[in-house]
């Protein structure tokens, strides 16, 4: 079987020369290195390139949440997990949680403004954010489904659900 780009190597080389159709498309490849080569240092995709290249092909990551693979980077860089952020209801200062857009609702004020109802997705969960009219004319633009964004807030309580109200939105990915 070996790795897997070394499969994908072998795939590609079959499809190129016509050596690939049927059964045995589907079954070992079964391809030898040429002769002298030696064996070629394949190694197994690390976790982030192999969650890009699903995501890529997919459409949906299989082998691990899109963020697993910067989570352990963003905690050094002091940007919080969903499931943190659920326990700073009532604390000093803001939080910074980082996730995927998972669901948005814009809403309009009585004075008919536009505001959003955020939720942003990370491995830990899920986390609630509102962005109040003038936030969200001023980084509004910066929110679509394929967007990983950084919300920087305080966490509030007021219907019992800890929510973030956001002062500053920023885009990562």
């Amino acid at each position: 079987a070996g790795p897997r780009p070394a499969r994908l190597w072998e795939l590609q080389c079959r499809a190129r020369t016509g050596r690939i159709a049927g059964a045995e498309a589907a079954g070992s490849l079964g391809i030898a290195p040429p002769a002298g080569a030696g064996s070629i240092p394949w190694k197994e995709f690390d976790l982030a390139e192999r969650t890009r290249m699903e995501l890529e092909t997919l459409d949906v990551a299989i082998a691990a949440h899109p963020l697993r693979p910067l989570c352990e980077r963003l905690r050094r860089e002091g940007r919080m997990p969903a499931i943190v952020a659920a326990e700073r209801v009532g604390k000093e200062g803001p939080v910074r949680v980082l996730g995927m857009v998972a669901a948005g609702r814009r809403v309009r004020t009585k004075r008919g403004e536009s505001m959003l109802f955020l939720t942003l997705e990370d491995p830990t969960g899920m986390t609630e954010c509102t962005l109040f009219p003038p936030v969200y004319r001023r980084y509004g633009a910066r929110i679509d489904r394929a967007a990983v964004l950084v919300a920087t807030g305080m966490v509030e309580a007021p219907y019992g659900a800890p929510t973030v109200t956001v002062e500053r939105l920023d885009r990562i990915a």
